[in-house]
Parts: structure tokens; C-alpha cells; sequence
């Protein structure tokens, strides 16, 4: 005769239900698994992307370094100012004037960071082209 302890028998009221619940339960694992799947790929492109990406701007910054070696060294004069007639300003009172020159002062000079030198940079640019025009 068998052992008792090896044969296990459980009555499963509704096993229609039960099976649909297992098969439900095991299609969203799936799931799961392909949207995890799906993440790894994305997160492995993104990681060559930011190499590629990384390799470009060291290439770039390299270009750039050679291009700045091989410009001349020009010295910069200041423009001489010319005195043209400019409309007439109504008159500010000195204490206004006084407080802006304060305000002014007040304030630390900013730091610009390379991307806002730049465009300061290339704004000067465009009004001297403008008024060379």
C-alpha cells in the first residue's frame, strides 16, 4: 500500500475559474516581462547614445581648440566714440540717478557660463554687422 503522506488530493470547487485566474495571472507576467524587456533595450541605446554623443563633443572641443590655435592674435582697440547729435532726455533728478549707481553697485558681477558668453558674444557680433549695413 502507498504512504499516505505521498498522495495529496485537493478538491478545486471551480477549476474553470481557478485555471482562468492562473492563465490571466501568467499572460500579465508576461507582460510584465516584455515591457522589462522593452526598458533594457531602451536604457542599452541610451547608454550608446551618450557615448556616441560624448565622443562628438570631444571631437567637437578638439576642432574647436584646433580652430582657435590656428586664428591670429589680433589686439582689440576700443572704438573712438563719436559725438553724435543724440536726442535730449528730460532731465532725471540726481537723487534717481544716485540710487541706480547704488543699485548698481550692489550687485556682484555675474559669471557667465561659456553658452551666455557666447551669445553676448554673438550679439555684439550682429550690431556691428548692423551697423556696418
Amino acid at each position: 500500500m502507498k504512504d499516505p503522506k505521498e498522495t495529496f488530493f485537493m478538491h478545486i470547487p471551480e477549476p474553470l475559474i481557478v485555471r482562468r485566474a492562473v492563465l490571466e495571472s501568467s499572460r500579465e507576467t508576461i507582460r510584465f516581462m516584455q515591457q522589462y524587456e522593452q526598458i533594457k533595450s531602451i536604457r542599452t541605446l541610451k547608454a550608446k547614445k551618450i557615448l556616441e554623443l560624448r565622443r562628438e563633443l570631444k571631437e567637437v572641443s578638439r576642432m574647436v581648440q584646433e580652430l582657435k590655435a590656428k586664428m591670429p592674435e589680433v589686439a582689440m582697440r576700443k572704438p573712438k566714440h563719436r559725438h553724435v547729435h543724440a536726442p535730449v532726455l528730460p532731465a532725471v533728478p540726481q537723487e534717481r540717478h544716485q540710487e541706480k549707481k547704488a543699485v548698481q553697485k550692489r550687485q556682484p558681477p555675474k559669471r557667465l557660463n561659456e553658452l551666455e558668453r557666447l551669445e553676448a558674444e554673438l550679439g555684439e557680433v550682429e550690431r556691428k554687422l548692423g551697423k556696418l549695413r
